[in-house]
C-alpha cells in the first residue's frame, strides 16, 4: 500500500470510530493500520500520521470506552510508544490519561526504554509522572538507564543522556543494576565523562568488574587511554593486586602493557566467528521484528568488517523499519557501492528514498535492481 493511501485510510478509519465507538472490528483495523503505517514513515512534525494520531487520542472513542472497552486501550500503548521518538509528550499525556498502558513491552522495550534511547526528556517526565518503572529490563536494551548511555554510541548527545540519566536516577533507577555491564561501564565504554562523575555522585560502585573481561572500571578507562575518567574512578576504586604501583599513573602504564591490552580485546583470529555470531543474532532479531537490537548486532559485525554489503544492506532494513530512513539510505549507498551489481542494494536504495519522498530517484533505484534481474518479484511489484 502506498503512502498517501495509508494516510487517507487511517483517515477514514478514524472517522468511522468516531461515529461508532464500540465498534471493536473498526478500532481494531485503526490500530492495525496505525502500526504499519508508523513502522514505514518516519516520526516528524510533518508526518501526517502525527497529527491523525494526535487527533485520535482526542476523538471520541476514548470518551466511549469504559468497562469492557478499557482493555482494547492496551492496542493504543503504540501510540505513545511512537510518539517517544518524535519527543510529542503533550499527545503521550494524553494518551496516557485515557488509559494506555505504561509499561507494556512493543518490539525492543517500553515506552520508557524508548524515550530514554532517543534522549526524549519530556517524554520521560510524563511517564515518570506516570509511574514508570526505571528498572524496567528490555532483553535487547537492558535497563532504561543502560539503553540512554548506550544511545550515544548511534550518535545522542552526551548532555541530551545525562540529562535524561538525572530523570531516572532521580525517579529511582538503581544506578548498580548488572543484567550484563553496569551503567557506570557503560559510561566508560563511551567515554561519557561527565555521566560517570554523575552516576558516581549518585553512588554507582567502581568496583563491579565488566562482565565481558573481569576487569575493573578504572582498568577499563585506563584501556582506552582517558586519564580524566581514570581520575574520576579512583579515589573510589579498591587497589587490585595486579597493578603494583597503585596511582593514577601506575594504572595509566599497566594498561599499556601486552596483558591489560589482550585482557580486554577480542583476538583477531575469532575475527570472523565472532561476526557471523553477530549477524546470526542479527538475523533472529530482525524476525521477531526487534529491529533496533538487529541494528546494533550489525553494526557490531561491521566493526569488524566494514566491507562486507550483506551486513550493510541488512542494516538499511532495519534502520528503515525504525524510522531512520536518510540512516537507510547512507547504508543502502554503501552497499550498491561494494556490490554494484547485487539487486538487493538498489532495492534498499529504493525503498528508502521512497521514504524520504525523493520518488524520480527511487524509480531509477528500483529500475537498476529490475534490469540486473527482471524476474525479481519483489522489485516488480513495487514498480508496477
Amino acid at each position: 500500500m502506498a503512502l498517501k493511501e495509508y494516510e487517507e485510510a487511517c483517515t477514514a478509519f478514524m472517522a468511522g470510530t468516531k461515529l461508532n465507538p464500540l465498534n471493536d472490528e473498526m478500532q481494531d483495523a485503526f490500530c492495525c493500520m496505525l502500526r504499519d503505517m508508523s513502522v514505514i514513515m518516519p516520526l516528524t512534525e510533518t508526518n501526517p500520521y502525527v497529527d491523525i494520531c494526535r487527533e485520535a487520542a482526542k476523538g471520541m472513542m476514548y470518551e466511549h470506552m469504559a468497562g469492557k472497552r478499557r482493555q482494547h486501550m492496551k492496542h493504543y500503548s503504540i501510540c505513545p510508544n511512537l510518539y517517544l521518538r518524535a519527543g510529542h509528550d503533550e499527545v503521550a499525556r494524553l494518551l496516557l490519561s485515557r488509559g494506555a498502558s505504561i509499561d507494556i513491552a512493543y518490539f525492543h522495550g517500553t515506552p520508557l526504554h524508548i524515550a530514554a534511547a532517543y534522549g526524549k526528556a519530556g517524554v520521560m517526565k510524563v511517564l515518570l509522572e506516570h509511574h514508570a518503572d526505571p528498572n524496567k529490563v528490555s532483553e535487547e536494551l537492558g535497563t532504561p538507564l543502560v539503553a540512554t548511555l548506550h544511545a550515544t554510541s548511534q550518535g545522542l548527545a552526551e548532555s541530551v543522556s545525562l540529562k535524561c540519566v538525572k530523570l531516572l536516577v532521580e525517579a529511582g533507577a538503581d544506578v548498580n543494576f548488572s543484567d550484563r555491564d553496569t551503567p557506570l561501564v557503560v559510561a566508560i565504554t563511551n567515554g561519557l565523562t561527565n555521566c560517570i562523575k554523575y552516576l558516581l555522585k549518585a553512588g554507582a560502585d567502581p568496583n563491579i568488574p565488566t562482565c565481558d573481561c573481569g576487569a575493573l572500571p578504572i582498568q577499563l578507562a585506563a584501556s582506552y587511554g582517558r586519564r580524566k575518567d581514570v581520575e574520576l574512578l579512583f579515589p573510589l576504586t579498591s587497589p587490585i593486586r595486579a597493578v603494583s604501583n597503585w596511582t593514577v599513573e601506575g594504572i595509566l602504564a599497566q594498561a599499556k602493557s601486552e596483558h591489560a591490552k589482550s585482557k580486554c580485546s577480542k583476538p583477531k583470529e575469532d575475527g570472523q566467528n565472532e561476526k557471523a555470531q553477530l549477524k546470526l543474532c542479527g538475523d533472529k532479531a530482525v524476525k521477531r521484528k526487534d529491529y533496533r537490537g538487529a541494528s546494533n548486532f550489525y553494526s557490531q559485525a561491521l566493526e569488524l568488517d566494514y566491507f562486507d554489503a550483506t551486513l550493510y544492506s541488512n542494516r538499511s532494513l532495519c534502520n528503515l523499519q525504525i524510522g531512520e530512513a536518510q540512516k537507510a539510505l547512507l547504508d543502502a549507498d554503501r552497499c550498491v557501492e561494494l556490490r554494484p551489481k547485487w539487486v538487493k542494494g538498489h532495492y534498499r536504495e529504493g525503498a528508502a528514498l521512497m521514504v524520504l519522498k525523493e520518488h524520480k530517484k527511487a524509480f531509477e533505484a528500483f529500475l537498476n535492481a529490475l534490469k540486473l534481474d527482471p524476474a525479481n518479484a519483489e522489485t516488480e511489484k513495487v514498480m508496477w
